[in-house]
Formats: structure tokens, C-alpha cells, sequence
């Protein structure tokens, strides 16, 4: 039976907002999910990688501070469809097309 592990971290950014992060990995196999050394460093990367998500979202929120909405918002959409072409190229790639 496979097992699944995950995390959920909860920054206060002030007058009561939070931004969550949260990430499992599942489908992990039993001989890897008893091993206790193995889960604590899958947890830990977990954990950095939460942190490294906030840090991210953080000098992105700085960055558009002081821009429009309607500046934001293109800024945002061009991020989104320069990340899509990226994923959708990759996706392309490994079928062998």
C-alpha cells in the first residue's frame, strides 16, 4: 500500500490575511515510508519549499507595489501565458512531438 505525506504552512501577512501553502506527495511506497530518516528529509524539503513559495510571493507583492490594477493585471497575465507556453513546450517535448 502506498502512503502520502504533507504540509501545510499558514503565513500571517497582518490585519488578519494568511496565505497558505500546502503540499502532499503521495503514492510514496512502503519500504520508503517507513523509513523515518527518509520521511523527515521529504518533510523538511517540503517545508523549504513552502518557505521558498512565501519568500516569492513576497518580492513579487513588493514589486507591483505602487502599479495600477490594470499594470498588475497585465503584468500577472504575461507571467501566467509565459509559464503555460513553458509547461504546454515541455509537455510537448516528452510525448515526442
Amino acid at each position: 500500500m502506498n502512503r502520502a505525506v504533507g504540509i501545510e504552512r499558514v503565513f500571517s501577512l497582518g490585519n488578519c490575511n494568511m496565505f497558505r501553502v500546502s503540499d502532499t506527495i503521495s503514492d510514496i511506497p512502503d519500504y520508503l515510508a517507513t523509513d523515518d530518516q527518509f520521511i523527515a528529509d521529504l518533510r523538511g524539503l517540503q517545508v523549504l519549499e513552502a518557505e521558498k513559495t512565501f519568500i516569492k510571493y513576497s518580492l513579487l507583492k513588493e514589486g507591483l507595489e505602487g502599479m495600477n490594477e490594470n499594470d498588475i493585471l497585465e503584468a500577472l497575465n504575461a507571467s501566467i501565458s509565459q509559464k503555460l507556453e513553458s509547461i504546454v513546450a515541455k509537455y510537448n517535448q516528452t510525448k515526442g512531438e
